[in-house]
């Protein structure tokens, strides 16, 4: 189950593709410093990381979606649940969130032997993309995020909405559906590892494509990226929010045709 709750951690996918229907995957995991990351392999061609949003996994955004199937016919399309995520390890506390979920990123391509990849990231993974492109540049052949900007901008309202949500899945008063509630919680404890400082923002260089609906609550985010990064690209979906984004009939191939162009 997905859900939007305060400030939507979650966007919630198109059913273009139901399970099954693409051509061949590998499924495999490894320890990334302790913590048992899940992942999908697709395709051939340059790679692409997929990284899914908050009380979501790679089945719900990008396979049943019909993501992963589309991009795997001209990439070598990579996408592991993120830790606390589906099939990932859910350790409880907030110290292996945060940053660990941008390392980890770059973990799991050391595993697979990826040098740099094209980086896509849904809402929480859009701000782990963002923070993984100012780590590491380098690894970075081009950046994309989905309803995502620069938490930085608005963080104090943002953490207060996440810190009583946390609060009420540790007491138990609320549920994430088929997630562990106090995984969930610790990775909004630990979000303020996603934080990325304006003078590393600026240093982001590649070429860099954020899709938002237009009615999004987190727009003002990705306002503030306005004037700090140059050659940022801004898809607009009109009458669409954080939570139906992924359902315009644009979406997919917006996605599809920036990868390409690069």
């Amino acid at each position: 189950m997905r859900f939007l709750y305060a400030l939507a951690f979650s966007v919630v996918g198109v059913g273009l593709c139901p399970h099954g229907c693409f051509g061949a995957t590998s499924d495999g995991s490894f320890s990334s410093k302790g913590t048992q990351i899940a992942y999908k392999v697709a395709g051939e061609g340059p790679p692409v990381v997929l990284l899914h949003s908050g009380t979501s996994s790679t089945e719900l955004d990008w396979i049943e979606s019909g993501i992963l199937e589309r991009l795997s016919r001209r990439f070598r399309v990579i996408a592991p649940d993120a830790r606390g995520h589906g099939q990932s390890g859910k350790p409880h506390s907030p110290a292996d969130y945060g940053v660990q979920m941008v390392h980890d990123v770059a973990r799991l391509m050391d595993h697979l032997g990826v040098e740099d990849a094209h980086i896509v990231g849904s809402s929480m993974g859009g701000f782990i993309a963002l923070k993984f492109a100012a780590l590491h540049p380098q690894r970075v052949r081009s950046l994309l995020t989905i309803g995502a900007g620069w938490l930085n901008a608005d963080w104090d309202r943002i953490n207060a909405e996440w810190s009583r949500w946390a609060e009420q899945l540790e007491s138990g008063s609320t549920d994430v559906g088929d997630n562990d509630p106090l995984a969930i919680a610790a990775v909004l404890r630990g979000a303020n590892g996603w934080l990325v400082d304006e003078a590393a923002l600026r240093a982001v260089r590649m070429p860099f494509l954020a899709i938002m609906g237009e009615n999004d609550s987190f727009r003002p985010l990705l306002d503030a990226l306005k004037g700090l990064i140059p050659q940022l690209e801004i898809e607009l979906l009109a009458g669409r929010d954080h939570n139906t984004a992924e359902g315009d009939t644009n979406f997919i191939p917006l996605v599809e045709r920036f990868l390409v162009a690069q």
